[in-house]
């Protein structure tokens, strides 16, 4: 029979011992698994994998978790060798010997590529790592190492079941790189890329323009994992990833209460930077593009002056409630009436005051 090693009745699995799970980085990332590493373009991946490449190879702790540390085999497919070079280099401080090895294959070297249809080329990945012995293997990015259709579930499922074959065969942790879709928070492609992996990292950048840091959300998910989300910001310094007390971005569904509950009970016209300190852990440009949502808004749920910001001159708001109710009520078309400053009579859109129920909805 074929597959007489595999058949076992329930009783025979109750009786197997099987190894307890165990982690490549503690509660992130689990030991032995596939793992789809995915993020828009440019936000960080790289910088992300050569801060955790250096620290397994070190045998130290990442984002403040405990890691199983041990070589590390990295596929360079994209990013040049000088690129990847002056990264490590960074990172590590000038400091080798440790083991980390890169395999130059973003076509500086002829003849030298790894394709995942080729059968060749992943009976190399398996020498590899039967030569380093490595407790992961980095494959950057998924794009160069295929010349399939990622849209085609058909093209994409034989093409990654190796990859989850071979860290399952070995114990090797094998992560690939992964862009995020335009249009979309997960992943680019197919749904079969998603689930020919055991576990999925994906990054999420959340700084602004204003911010001179890059960080965003790290949320990690998958067969091997419960849902776990870190906030990480990168310091430049170091080279290094760290975990941060507070989001860049804070994303609250009441943030367009907390607006209006701050114009409200407040006396004098307001800027988004005035929101911005009155509304302690948010960032200023949260706050302007709410602001900008809730300008929008027919009809609009508060006041605004001037009726076109200039740079010297921002945009003013002011609340409107029931204790306008005996002013003088203009309406207009737009449902703001702009007034000159903070002593006049208080816009009031639709001509009527609108009541709290209705403020705070």
């Amino acid at each position: 029979m074929r597959y007489s090693a595999s058949v076992m009745t329930r009783d025979q699995l109750m009786e197997q011992t099987f190894p307890e799970k165990q982690y490549l980085v503690d509660g992130l990332i689990a030991d032995g698994s596939a793992v789809l590493w995915s993020g828009r373009e440019k936000a960080g991946k790289s910088l992300q994998l050569v801060d955790l490449a250096v620290s397994l190879a070190n045998d130290e702790p990442w984002l403040d978790r405990a890691v199983k540390g041990g070589p590390v085999l990295w596929l360079a497919l994209e990013e040049s060798g000088s690129t990847i070079r002056d990264r490590v280099r960074a990172r590590d401080g000038g400091c080798g010997g440790y083991p980390l090895t890169i395999l130059l294959l973003d076509g500086s070297v002829e003849d030298e590529e790894f394709r995942l249809e080729s059968s060749a080329d992943v009976g190399g990945l398996v020498e590899l790592i039967d030569a380093y012995k490595p407790v992961a293997v980095i494959i950057d990015p998924l794009r160069e190492a295929h010349t399939g259709r990622e849209n085609d579930s058909d093209d994409m499922a034989p093409r990654l079941r190796p990859l989850r074959r071979i860290a399952h065969q070995t114990g090797t942790t094998i992560i690939v790189t992964h862009h995020s879709g335009k249009t979309s928070v997960t992943f680019r492609g197919s749904t079969a890329i998603r689930a020919s992996f055991d576990d999925e990292v994906q990054f999420t950048r959340e700084d602004t323009d204003s911010d001179t840091e890059l960080r965003g959300s790290l949320r990690a998910e998958g067969r091997n994992l419960r849902k776990t989300v870190e906030l990480v910001a990168f310091d430049e310094l170091t080279y290094r990833w760290v975990v941060t007390n507070a989001p860049a971005q804070v994303i609250m569904p009441n943030l367009r209460r907390r607006i209006l509950h701050v114009l409200h009970e407040s006396d004098e016209w307001l800027d988004a930077q005035g929101l911005a300190d009155l509304i302690p852990g948010t960032k200023l440009k949260t706050i302007q593009n709410e602001l900008a949502r809730m300008s929008r808004e027919r009809p609009t749920p508060f006041a605004i002056d001037p009726l076109v910001a200039r740079k010297e001159s921002p945009h003013r708001f002011h609340g409107i409630h029931a204790r306008h109710a005996e002013e003088t009520i203009i309406p207009n078309s737009s449902g703001n009436n702009i007034g000159n400053d903070g002593n006049d009579e208080i816009p009031v859109m639709n001509g009527h005051v609108p009541d709290d129920e209705w403020m705070f909805a």
